[in-house]
């Protein structure tokens, strides 16, 4: 009979933490994860946060940023119209492309 008093307070305790959750009025509850005997609600505990979509736009920045540096290492002239490009710009790229790219890998991984 415990057992089963712990099973109603879980779900109860479950229900009343995605009701909490729900945004403005007229949003649908979020659903949640049911925590583990002896597991806090909400802790991460065993559940690793896998962002693919971050992970697929940090090999995206990277390879931008490995074909800025090799446009600069090779000096490749790059007009737009009449423009030329100057090489300083696909430096500066490159710095900031891997550095959102690294800013990704980091958030993926927290």
């Amino acid at each position: 009979m415990q057992g089963r008093h712990l099973d109603q307070t879980n779900k109860a305790t479950v229900w009343e933490a995605t009701l909490s959750r729900a945004g403005p009025i007229g949003d649908a509850p979020r659903p949640t994860a049911v925590p583990k005997e002896g597991e806090e609600l909400g802790s991460a505990k065993g559940h690793e946060m896998k962002r693919p979509a971050s992970l697929a736009a940090a090999i995206l920045f990277w390879l931008i940023a490995l074909a800025q540096l090799l446009r600069v290492l090779l000096r490749v002239r790059v007009t737009a119209g009449s423009h030329d490009i100057p090489l300083w710009l696909s430096a500066v790229a490159f710095v900031v492309l891997g550095a959102l790219g690294l800013w990704l890998w980091r958030e993926r991984r927290e």
